[in-house]
């Protein structure tokens, strides 16, 4: 309890002096001070240590990455360094139990069947930007599962990475991990918090996953049906967690036990998680292969909710990276702190307006199209997001590869859904039954109210009145995955992969079909994907997506850029944000390095 109390207390005195520290004037030339009067470490060394300071030099390798199309790639790098921590920054606590779908502060110490292959990333050939939670098949590759066999769309053959061990604690003592635990994690997932999964809240037994040991190493998989996710669903965002778990409270962070890189050695509610690396970890460096990681010793992470507090601590140099950052702040801090590294990355989430197709108003398509074309797409990507957003994200965004079709390229139908015609919109009204327009209620959150009132502005011009309704987030959860709306929602959509947005909509009932769509034609030729190859399956999204266009099931708005920033002694890295269980934000510490003697040099 005391540790608890001095944390707390110097958790306050660090976000009060950052933020004191944020308001202070700057010093600037015109100030007055000149680069003599600048005192620095060198200038104030004693005789007796007045010696020549010879730096360290670094050695340099060259590493070779594998590209997709089989070509081998080099690159000159310098040899990673052990040791160092690195301070990180979270908005809110978000929990510890590792048998839900979904980020979670557990995810350093658990690991998945698959992950998001690293060398393919900035830090490697570059081909796919790790940046974002959709994430195309094939840069999934084996991680526990040393490889998997799918002989039917309703079978999974998961061979497990033979000589893996728990982490060396109770309750599982460093034993190795096998089938049985497989079945377990799997069980759990779909049993201990129902929905938690990518099931719906009110899935019956009998439609679970069943999950069968064949021997020590070999796990079957029966699915009820075919889930073109599964890749995403049951290979990436399922975390494999011991046995022996089953009788521990898995919402307390001590009794987290994995196979990952990092123990949890603390945690202080609202205020920090602290990790230690785990040096009987299994893994090593996907570049450096005789390397074991993780680098660094450890890391901390800090929950500091205020905004401008995250960047104050950023300027400071009190945490090592930090993500999504706006546009404005993001321009802003690549003037006042030009020594900082930065990525864009696509935002995950657009803001979409979803109809629910059982209200009367939505049911003729004409409405839904007309609706989309009272919406100014370039005038919100040029004026609000300043040129930094793409137009088109859904169904699918440019990082989807092998799905994705540029917007010139789409039928000339879904080019004029986005081309910004009020007078064909009134017309398409007119001609559905609605010559003065209607009235319908918009539910959303704090978060998204901005865009809503930019929205409510456009509808208002074809005569459709939108009656803004701000909840707060847990009762607008409730409402929107019950379907009990009457309108529409005004929400942030993101989907973990490519497929999301199709196979989400054609199911009925499914708590994130949002728009409740119960389309027979659509939910039966979804129902065939899986079936088909990859190349025959790439084509036929790309015909899916025209009809998903041409229906309006959902009212896009465009997505915004983001920036991640990271410290120029963090290293080793490259604006990644994806590795790990379920796309962890929290798996790239593993590869970073930290550049002691750089850090050392900038007073940090």
């Amino acid at each position: 309890m005391k540790r608890r109390i001095v944390w707390l207390m110097m958790s306050c005195l660090i976000t009060l002096s950052l933020v004191l520290a944020s308001c202070a004037p700057a010093v600037t030339e015109e100030e007055g001070v000149t680069e003599e009067e600048v005192v620095t470490e060198e200038e104030v060394v004693t005789e007796e240590e007045e010696e020549e300071v010879v730096k360290k030099e670094r050695e340099m390798v060259t590493v070779s990455m594998t590209k997709f199309d089989g070509t081998t790639v080099t690159k000159t790098v310098e040899k990673p360094q052990y040791g160092g921590r690195l301070t990180l920054v979270q908005k809110a606590d978000v929990g510890f139990f590792p048998a839900r779908k979904g980020t979670n502060n557990a995810d350093p110490v658990y690991g998945s069947p698959l992950v998001v292959d690293w060398t393919k990333g900035p830090s490697g050939t570059g081909e796919f930007p790790l940046m974002t939670i959709a994430i195309p098949d094939p840069v999934y590759v084996g991680y526990l599962a040393e490889s998997y066999e799918y002989p039917d769309p309703l079978t999974i053959i998961w061979h497990l990475r033979q000589g893996v061990h728990w982490q060396n604690k109770p309750p599982v003592n460093g034993r190795e991990m096998d089938s049985d635990d497989w079945v377990f994690s799997y069980w759990a997932a779909q049993n201990m918090i129902k929905g938690s999964f990518y099931q719906s809240p009110d899935t019956p037994p009998e439609e679970f996953i069943q999950a069968t040991a064949i021997d020590k190493y070999t796990v079957k998989l029966t699915l009820p049906s075919p889930n073109l996710d599964w890749l995403s669903d049951l290979g990436g965002d399922t975390r494999i967690i011991p046995r022996e778990l089953e009788t521990v409270d898995l919402w307390d962070w001590k009794n987290q036990v994995g196979t990952g890189g990092f123990f949890i050695t603390d945690f202080v509610s609202g205020s920090s998680v602290t990790y230690e690396k785990d040096p009987d970890y299994w893994g090593y460096d996907l570049f450096h292969t005789d390397m074991q990681v993780p680098f660094v010793d450890g890391f901390t992470l800090l929950t500091i909710p205020d905004a401008a507090t995250r960047l104050a601590a950023l300027r400071a140099g009190k945490i090592d990276q930090i993500t999504w950052i706006t546009r404005k702040d993001g321009h802003n801090l690549v003037k006042t702190n030009p020594e900082l590294k930065y990525a864009r990355a696509l935002n995950p989430s657009k803001v979409c307006i979803i109809p629910r197709w059982g209200v009367e108003t939505f049911i003729d398509k004409r409405v839904r199209q007309a609706m989309m074309l009272s919406i100014n797409y370039e005038e919100i990507r040029d004026d609000y997001f300043l040129g930094e957003a793409e137009l088109l994200t859904v169904p699918f965004r440019p990082d989807h590869v092998g799905y994705y079709r540029p917007l010139e390229e789409l039928p000339a139908s879904a080019q004029e859904l986005y081309s910004y015609n009020p007078t064909k919109a009134i017309q398409l009204l007119a001609d559905a039954g609605y010559p003065n327009g209607f009235e319908i209620e918009g539910l959303t959150t704090t978060q998204w109210s901005e865009m809503a009132a930019l929205v409510k502005s456009y509808f208002e011009a074809i005569g459709v009145t939108l009656n803004i309704k701000v909840l707060d987030q847990a009762v607008y959860n409730s409402i929107a995955q019950a379907h009990t709306f009457t309108g529409v929602l005004i929400t942030g959509v993101s989907h973990a992969n490519a497929n999301s947005p199709i196979t989400m909509t054609a199911r009925p009932g499914y708590m994130y079909n949002y728009a409740d769509i119960d389309d027979p034609w659509w939910t039966a030729e979804v129902q065939k994907l899986p079936a088909l190859s990859k190349e025959a399956l790439g084509w036929r999204m790309q015909e899916l997506a025209d009809y998903f266009f041409d229906q309006a099931f959902w009212i896009p708005t465009p997505a915004p850029y983001d920036w991640h920033f990271w410290q120029p002694w963090v290293r080793g890295y490259e604006g990644e944000h994806q590795w790990g269980p379920v796309h962890s934000q929290l798996g790239w510490p593993y590869f970073a390095w930290v550049d002691q003697e750089l850090k050392a040099e900038m007073g940090h």
